[in-house]
């Protein structure tokens, strides 16, 4: 049973589920999302193509209805947070419980694209306007994506809401953009398989690096396997809601091997009664009382699955920010790393109190302005290192050259094309790596003192990613500058 997982309700019926008269062809390799439309075809059209064996899958139809609590939406704001432009910050308990502020602070998602798979979205609301790059209703073949009921509204609020812009909240990745495929018509709480699998294919070929999916289903579907087939295969990384029935037992598409389950806690940490589990569920985040997005411009407290998995995705959207060569196991081991407070014997809630230093590189500086004969403060806090993690840190001068710090196979090398020799000493805390820059090679007591033949003007301290032995880019910079 598939169902779009908003825990907004007093209750809610399901209705007995039922099987469409419609059909999807089964193909024997993942294929683009043109392959998608051109083969999968509804049953109206089987007589006009040659089956030849294939498999012939039924397309299910899911519904549920449900009636809507009292809590009324929010517009009016209380500030507070003095140093923030986002009014109704201080009500997003949620971002504080996880510590996302810290994240926020570091990676704002900048550079990534997030997949919304979902009811649709209000495309002006205030506090996400401008966010979305492409969307399409796959339901309906049609580009009216307008949200009937919210849902999507506030997935992508969770996600993406715009950063310090005078109103509303604030996303855990403020500066992503968004790809949507709608997957129902119109307001109705109904669509099926082939809309889901279609979406897949769809914000995949458009650019997608992470994609969020709070629905679940009752069983899999042949048709979505091979969806998720091809989005493993173009390294998409796939977010699911486990679902709201309070049962240890599999949901799909949570359940996929592939697919990163998100439960529910409160804000106590403690396992939300309505969340889903099973040995498949990789971590748990808030999701009662999460305050978000909502269409009509507004803003309103959500519960349940739905909410907590695009916490997770905003978070994956962050660390791929600061790192877009992260692979799904690098994410899911910074991830669970910083994770500590079990729910059962098994599970972990997601936490970031540390991971201001452990999602990225985190540069130091005691000031962004310095005058000659400053003493220069510069540390790095730097993830959880493995011998096969390649690491490169440039101090950028102006005159463009550059002293790289590589760390390989356990081993830092320090390379410097100008009249500096820094000296890094290496301590750790915890689970991460200190680095600190020092200027007398003979001594690891002697901040870098800004003498000599000193270049004047703007630097750059950055995290440097290369392929192919070639930087293809700079991360986290901070900048400061020395004058006379």
């Amino acid at each position: 049973m598939l169902k779009f997982l908003s825990f907004l309700l007093i209750f809610f019926i399901l209705n007995s589920f039922c099987f469409s008269e419609s059909y999807i062809v089964k193909l024997k390799n993942a294929h683009s999302y043109q392959e998608f439309v051109k083969y999968y075809k509804r049953e109206s059209n089987l007589k006009n193509f040659a089956v030849n064996g294939v498999k012939i899958i039924p397309n299910r139809i899911h519904r549920f209805h449900f009636i809507k609590s009292n809590n009324s939406t929010i517009k009016s704001y209380s500030n507070n947070f003095s140093n923030t432009t986002d009014p109704m910050l201080g009500e997003q308990t949620w971002l504080q419980v996880v510590n996302g502020l810290k994240l926020i602070d570091i990676s704002k998602g900048s550079g990534i694209i997030v997949g919304l798979l979902d009811s649709g979205v209000e495309l002006d609301h205030e506090d996400l306007n401008g966010q979305f790059l492409k969307y399409y209703n796959v339901a309906e073949d049609s580009y009216d994506v307008s949200d009937g009921f919210g849902h999507g509204t506030s997935v992508a609020g969770i996600i993406g809401a715009i950063a310090n812009n005078g109103v509303g909240i604030r996303g855990v990745a403020p500066n992503v953009k968004f790809v949507v495929a709608k997957i129902n018509k119109g307001a109705s709480p109904t669509f099926d398989d082939y809309s889901v699998a279609k979406g897949i294919y769809y914000l995949v070929d458009n650019g997608a690096k992470v994609i969020n999916m709070s629905i679940e289903m009752s069983q899999s579907n042949q048709a979505i396997e091979d969806a998720i087939s091809y989005a493993k295969e173009k390294g998409v990384i796939l977010v699911a809601a486990t679902g709201n029935g309070g049962n240890d037992e599999e949901s799909y598409p949570a359940s996929n091997s592939y697919v990163l389950g998100v439960g529910s806690v409160n804000n106590d940490f403690e396992k939300s009664s309505f969340s889903d589990y099973d040995n498949q569920t990789f971590i748990f985040a808030p999701g009662e009382q999460v305050l978000t997005t909502y269409i009509g411009d507004s803003y309103l407290k959500q519960t349940g699955t739905s909410f907590s998995a695009p916490i997770v995705t905003g978070i994956i959207a962050d660390l791929l920010s600061l790192n877009p060569y992260f692979s799904l196991d690098n994410i899911k081991e910074i991830i669970l790393s910083h994770a500590y407070y079990d729910v059962t014997e098994k599970y972990k809630v997601v936490d970031l109190s540390n991971s201001a230093y452990g999602t990225g590189v985190y540069i130091q500086l005691n000031k962004t302005q310095f005058l000659y004969g400053d003493y220069l403060y510069l540390s790095l806090i730097l993830p959880p290192l493995s011998s096969n993690f390649d690491f490169y840190f440039g101090f950028i001068m102006p005159d463009n050259n550059v002293a790289v710090l590589h760390y390989n196979n356990g081993l830092y090398y320090t390379s410097l094309n100008s009249d500096y020799s820094p000296t890094w000493t290496f301590s750790k805390i915890e689970h991460y790596s200190s680095l600190t820059l020092y200027g007398d090679a003979n001594s690891v007591s002697t901040p870098l003192k800004l003498e000599g033949n000193i270049i004047y003007g703007t630097y750059k301290a950055c995290a440097l990613y290369r392929k192919d032995n070639r930087i293809v880019g700079y991360v986290n910079c901070q900048e400061f500058n020395i004058s006379k």
